[in-house]
């Protein structure tokens, strides 16, 4: 009767390892069962409206056309991002489905599973273990206190984009297709910044791993030479946009992007990225310092089992090394760590936190089945994980946490805005022509200010503002402009807003309400 079970649960087992062997059938159901599960974690994503920066991008787009929206986006080198390729791909969906939110959504979703597919790919190659490297695959797709932002908001498409490059890139990279590489390289480079720190995670993978025999001179001197030419263009973009920014007039980088290469930032921010990617396997983002460490003692006591293992120390080296470069572009920044830069390192990260767990289970004789079987269950428990803390962040709406740390919020601003646009048309179904609208307690950033309400009366003249934004005394409402952009000069002008166009709102307990002018009027004395 025991052998019985025994013989049951192995037949059980090889069920599901049988889903994982190498190719193109097994690649497929992976690929599946990857989608089913992007699609069990993210599914609230697809209800959601527009958000925050979003707005400002339909904005351009409606506003101004697809083809001047591209022109701007391919002509403007001097502005503070230049990312066109990404531009390209929102200008398409903006073409595919106009003003529904639901199929960029469903787009986002669709890219996120690549991308994960190709982290398996990727992992495959550098860990040499096709059940492992699915399950990083998984882990990656299912990180979601770090992947929520791109894919709650449309303009998350230039980090969803730009991973999709870099993963192509190195893939193509460890297959020793040079060209392919170069051109997903450049392609990532026009998709988002963070990029441009692949020329040197190639340098380390062909000096430790695919380098050949030979002195330490000969290799480095070899591996060079293989990157030399994304070493090249990475130097040209740097110069062309630092040149671009600084030929602006007025232009200044010293601002939430402000970048400082010594200092206590540094170590925060590494703080930071440590303790989000063990909040991302843990499905949380608030995690106790306790288990921070423990998540980060596998990968120490692995290091120091490896021992003499030259090959598993030299595979810790180099993913150590492309964890850091991934997050080489942020950690510089003094005030500006969000979790989501993480995506470019998370692959590395977990490919660390998988092997460590595999050599830590042969050094307590665990066994390889039952090693597979508990990643395979701790695997699924971050899954169902992820999926609950996404939902628990839907159902709370704009009445949970007013922040998380290193998230731009953006459930609790999606929810807010489905409120106060539908509250809104309903208590003001029309404004008339240079309105100007008010909002007392409301983050206007939610929707990007002015654009989001010109776009839901479909009237490019109105304005928007926050009450901590006017200013109230004897002769009206004012509010005080600058009349340049150039921060070297503060020249600014005190102008009153006319009061039969001022409409001012308020959120309250959960509700919106069109106030009257007239109370405010204690405050203009």
């Amino acid at each position: 009767m025991k052998n019985n079970k025994g013989g049951k649960n192995a037949a059980i087992f090889n069920r599901f390892r049988d889903l994982f062997p190498p190719g193109p059938r097994a690649t497929a159901g992976g690929g599946f069962l990857l989608a089913l599960t992007v699609g069990l974690v993210y599914w609230p994503s697809v209800k959601y409206p527009f958000i925050q920066d979003d707005w400002c991008v339909l904005n351009s787009l409606s506003r101004d056309g697809i083809w001047n929206f591209l022109s701007t986006a391919i002509l403007s080198y001097q502005s503070k991002f230049y990312r066109p390729f990404s531009q390209l791909v929102i200008a398409v969906l903006y073409y595919l489905f106009g003003l529904n939110p639901t199929g960029y959504h469903i787009a986002a979703l669709i890219l996120h599973t690549v991308n994960a597919i190709l982290v398996v790919f990727i992992a495959r190659r550098c860990v040499g273990n096709g059940f492992s490297a699915w399950i990083v695959g998984f882990l990656y797709a299912a990180a979601a206190s770090l992947q929520m932002d791109p894919l709650f908001w449309v303009v998350g498409m230039n980090d969803l984009c730009a991973a999709l490059m870099f993963f192509l890139a190195l893939l193509f990279f460890l297959r020793k297709n040079s060209p392919a590489a170069f051109a997903f390289f450049l392609l990532g480079l026009l998709s988002k910044e963070s990029v441009i720190v692949l020329p040197l995670i190639f340098f380390i993978i062909r000096l430790f791993w695919t380098g050949g025999e030979g002195s330490w001179g000969q290799r480095f001197e070899n591996s060079l030479r293989s990157v030399v030419w994304y070493l090249a263009a990475a130097a040209l973009y740097i110069a062309f946009r630092f040149y671009g920014i600084r030929s602006q007039a007025g232009a200044s980088l010293v601002d939430q992007y402000q970048i400082q290469f010594f200092g206590m930032h540094l170590i925060t921010n590494l703080l930071y990225y440590a303790e989000w990617f063990a909040e991302s396997v843990t499905c949380t983002d608030n995690l106790p310092i306790v288990l921070v460490i423990l998540v980060w003692l596998v990968p120490c006591l692995a290091f120091i089992l490896s021992g003499k293992r030259k090959q598993e120390r030299t595979t810790f080296l180099v993913l150590g090394f492309w964890s850091i470069a991934g997050i080489l572009p942020v950690i510089f920044l003094t005030n500006h760590p969000f979790r989501y830069y993480l995506v470019y390192s998370l692959p590395a990260l977990l490919m660390i936190l998988v092997s460590s767990l595999t050599l830590v289970a042969k050094w307590r004789s665990m066994g390889e089945e039952r090693m597979k079987t508990f990643l395979a269950a701790a695997t699924t428990l971050v899954i169902l994980g992820s999926g609950y803390y996404l939902l628990t962040l839907d159902r709370q709406g704009f009445v949970g946490a007013e922040s998380i740390q290193g998230s731009n919020n953006l459930l609790r601003k999606g929810a807010l805005i489905t409120t106060v646009r539908d509250d809104l048309l309903r208590d003001a179904p029309v404004l008339p022509e240079g309105a100007i609208l008010i909002f007392d307690w409301m983050p206007v950033g939610s929707f990007c200010r002015d654009a989001g309400i010109q776009i839901w009366y479909h009237d490019y003249s109105l304005r928007v503002y926050s009450i901590d934004e006017v200013h109230f005394d004897s002769s009206g409402v004012s509010i005080t402009e600058a009349l340049s952009s150039d921060p070297t000069r503060q020249v600014r002008r005190k102008t009153y807003l006319d009061l039969q166009k001022l409409f001012i709102f308020k959120i309250e307990q959960g509700h919106f309400y069109l106030q009257s002018v007239s109370r405010y009027r204690h405050l203009m004395g």
